[in-house]
């Protein structure tokens, strides 16, 4: 017997025995009127490059304005803006725009787009005009030890800014001055996050704990702890724009999304109890980047789509009604160190240590696609406080999907075969490829389209980009979640 063992980053270690058995191959012929629907329904999902920026440093943070205008933050210290002209981007008259004396780590516009904020590695920050590239404040430093983290509040009435002491702070825009200090981290504050309405910032930090303040107004101590939810630190979080407000008692819940250094983005729900607490629940985490987390961003108009980057050079494109992987952007040739969606969300960009950005084109079919899950979900929503009674449907009365999502709130135990090797997600429409493997239709179709011509298991030449339904192991997964 011949055996070999493989580790990867989803915490497993598998031994293989190899056999002198061939592999089976299914092929369809390529006049197949499913493939050609299939082939019309993936062009319809790319992600389109638009442009592709050559900077003269390493990429660390870019953001968008409403009017598409770019800002780039990069090692050499400055701060490069761009206009859309077209299919091409073009360097603005107030670019670069010069003040940092180290490496800038974090850029973002204000909601109307009249200011910037910046911070360096060495922890100053600075607000600037962005209309003239005129600084407001001369560059600040949060505390002798500095931090990296700066977030505008939804009203640009303030910032929210992480330290390295721990402690995350409000500065107020019109006092220029620190307004309030959360204390209590154990390590530094990577990330933070304002709630759409401004009633709560999220912050998350090296020691992997997650917590949420009262800011409307601010107060301490904290609303809510989350412990350890990311080995190795949280490195980035986000709060989805859209949130659920409840007719009866008018409490809403919150989306939060959170990545870190285990190669695992979680998404929670959140909802205050009182005045003091706030309840989160994790919806679902996602697996599939090959490397640390460095960034995650909601789509500002579909709230349904997340954007994660990671040190794998990729940028993952999720489902946030399923936790699927919609699509995988494979362009740069280093760590991938960030993401931003236009507020129009027509645009991503993404920011790598190659010294590029690359602009794409959001797919209309993406946003649709999620708005109509949406609206189907809430037609036929289950109370949160119900259980889904699966005993009198049959295979035919439910959806797959549905039945995923019913089955995450009851079981974590699934078996490896109905799992997709490529999402780590259980399989709604599972299909077998040339290699031989079953995966989940989007997720190799993704992998093909984003110029990958080899297996994802065995990393052989695919001969063949076809795939065939697995009827039998989605009746399988069917008759599994439905116990």
């Amino acid at each position: 017997l011949a055996l070999f063992a493989s580790g990867s980053n989803d915490k497993t270690v598998n031994m293989w025995q190899l056999t002198n058995k061939p592999i089976p191959v299914i092929e369809i012929p390529a006049s197949s009127i499913e493939d050609d629907c299939t082939e019309k329904a993936l062009g319809q999902r790319c992600f389109d490059m638009v442009a592709v920026i050559e900077m003269n440093s390493h990429v660390n943070s870019v953001d968008f304005n409403n009017s598409h205008d770019l800002v780039v933050g990069g090692s050499d210290k400055m701060v490069r803006a761009f206009a859309q002209k077209g299919l091409q981007f073009k360097e603005l008259a107030v670019s670069p725009m010069k003040g940092h004396v180290y490496s800038v780590a974090s850029v973002e516009f204000s909601r109307c787009g009249c200011y910037l904020v910046t911070a360096s590695i060495d922890g100053s920050v600075i607000v600037w005009d962005y209309l003239t590239g005129e600084m407001i404040n001369r560059p600040f430093h949060l505390s002798s030890q500095g931090g990296r983290a700066a977030r505008f509040s939804p009203s640009t009435d303030c910032l929210a800014l992480g330290g390295n002491d721990g402690k995350a702070y409000l500065w107020s825009i019109h006092s220029q001055s620190i307004s309030y200090a959360f204390p209590g981290h154990i390590e530094s504050v990577n990330c933070l996050a304002f709630t759409p309405d401004q009633e709560y910032l999220a912050t998350g930090c090296a020691a992997g704990q997650i917590k949420l303040w009262k800011i409307n107004p601010a107060c301490s101590p904290c609303q809510l702890l989350l412990e350890n939810i990311h080995d190795l630190g949280v490195i980035s979080c986000d709060f989805s724009q859209s949130f659920t407000k409840d007719k009866v008692s008018s409490v809403r819940t919150y989306r939060l999304a959170t990545g870190g250094n285990d190669c695992i983005i979680r998404v929670f729900k959140m909802w205050p109890i009182d005045d003091l607490v706030v309840k989160a629940e994790e919806v679902f985490f996602m697996r599939g980047h090959g490397g640390s987390i460095t960034h995650v961003r909601f789509s500002n108009k579909s709230s349904n789509v997340l954007a994660s980057s990671a040190i794998d050079r990729t940028t993952r494109i999720w489902n946030m009604q399923n936790g699927q992987c919609l699509n995988v952007l494979s362009y740069h040739k280093n760590q991938v160190t960030c993401c931003a969606f236009s507020p129009d969300s027509t645009l991503l960009a993404t920011g790598s240590l190659d010294s590029s950005v690359v602009i794409w084109a959001v797919p209309k079919v993406i946003s649709l696609q999620n708005k109509y899950e949406t609206d189907s979900r809430e037609k036929h929503a289950v109370d949160s406080g119900e259980a889904l009674d699966l005993d009198s449907l049959s295979l035919e009365d439910v959806q797959l999907d549905d039945l995923v999502t019913a089955f995450k709130r009851n079981s974590t135990e699934i078996p490896n075969h109905m799992i997709c090797p490529i999402t780590q997600q259980i399989m709604i429409d599972p299909v077998i490829c040339e290699d031989g493997f079953t995966y989940e239709r989007h997720a190799i179709r993704a992998w093909m389209v984003n110029g990958r011509n080899t297996s994802p298991i065995t990393n052989v030449p695919l001969a063949s980009t076809h795939v065939v339904p697995n009827a039998t192991l989605q009746v399988e997964i069917k008759q599994f979640l439905l116990g």
